[in-house]
C-alpha cells in the first residue's frame, strides 16, 4: 500500500512538472527576447494616444552613437506610420535657472546640442546630422564652438546670419531645457539608449543588454509591434462600446 502511494506521488509530481515545463516553454516561445530589455514605469501622459513613441538619447561626441546611426538611419526610412520617433541630445550637468544657456554648460557638449536643435528648426537635419558625426570622427575636428558649427552649416547651405539667429534664439534654449528635463525623467546614465513608450509600458533598450545593435533593432521592432497591437485592441474596444446612432 505504501509503495503504491509512493508511485502515485511520483506520477503526480511528474505530471505537475510536465505542466510546469509546458507552461514555461509556452511563455518563452511568446517572449523571444526575455532578459534582453528592461520594462520600466508607464509611459508619459503626453505620448500620442494612437502611436508608439520611440525616443533615442545620444551625443555627437559618443563613438557608440555614431556606430548606431548605421542601424538607425535605414530603420527610420522604413518605420511604420504608427511610430513617432524623437531624437534627444542628452543634457547632463547644471543649467542656469533663467536666461541664456552658456555654451560651456554640460561639460562642453552644449554647442553640439544647440546645433542639433538649430538644424531641426531650420529643417536641415538631413543635411548636417551625419556630416557632424563625420567631421568629429573622420576628420577629427573639434566642433565645440559656435564659430566652427557655423562654418559647417554654411558649407551645407545655411547662411551664417540665419544660423546665428536660430542658434542664439529662445526656441533652441527652450529645447535644451526640455532635453535636460527628459534626461532626468528617464534616469539616463549613458548613451545611446532607446526608450519605447507604448500603451501600457515603457521599455529601455541598450546594445549591451541586447547583445549588439542588429539584435537591438529586432527587439525594437518586436516591442513596437507588441504595443501597437494593444493600441489597436483598445481602439476596437472603444468602437464596440460606442452606442449606435438612432435612426
Amino acid at each position: 500500500m505504501k509503495t503504491h502511494l509512493i508511485k502515485m506521488g511520483l506520477m503526480l509530481c511528474l505530471i505537475t512538472c510536465g505542466f510546469f515545463l509546458a507552461a514555461t516553454g509556452f511563455a518563452l516561445d511568446n517572449e523571444p527576447y526575455a532578459g534582453q530589455y528592461e520594462v520600466l514605469k508607464k509611459p508619459p501622459s503626453n505620448r500620442p494616444s494612437d502611436k508608439v513613441e520611440v525616443v533615442e538619447f545620444f551625443w555627437y561626441t559618443c563613438p557608440h552613437c555614431k556606430s548606431f546611426e548605421k542601424h538607425l538611419g535605414p530603420w527610420l526610412t522604413t518605420k511604420p506610420d504608427y511610430v513617432e520617433f524623437r531624437q534627444v541630445p542628452a543634457v547632463f550637468g547644471d543649467l542656469p535657472p533663467e536666461g541664456k544657456i552658456p555654451d560651456d554648460a554640460d561639460y562642453g557638449r552644449m554647442p553640439l546640442a544647440k546645433a542639433y536643435y538649430t538644424a531641426f528648426a531650420l529643417d536641415v537635419l538631413d543635411k548636417v546630422h551625419i556630416p557632424i558625426f563625420k567631421a568629429i570622427y573622420v576628420r577629427h575636428r573639434n566642433l565645440k564652438s559656435q564659430d566652427k558649427l557655423r562654418d559647417l552649416f554654411f558649407k551645407n547651405g545655411v547662411s551664417k546670419k540665419h544660423f546665428d539667429s536660430v542658434y542664439e534664439g529662445f526656441w533652441v534654449d527652450s529645447q535644451i531645457r526640455n532635453a535636460k528635463a527628459m534626461t532626468e525623467e528617464y534616469g539616463l546614465t549613458g548613451v545611446p539608449v532607446l526608450f519605447i513608450n507604448g500603451k501600457e509600458n515603457r521599455y529601455r533598450l541598450t546594445s549591451e543588454k541586447a547583445d549588439g545593435y542588429p539584435n537591438l533593432m529586432n527587439i525594437l521592432n518586436y516591442l513596437i509591434d507588441k504595443e501597437h497591437q494593444l493600441i489597436d485592441a483598445d481602439k476596437a474596444n472603444d468602437t464596440n462600446d460606442t452606442p449606435a446612432t438612432a435612426q
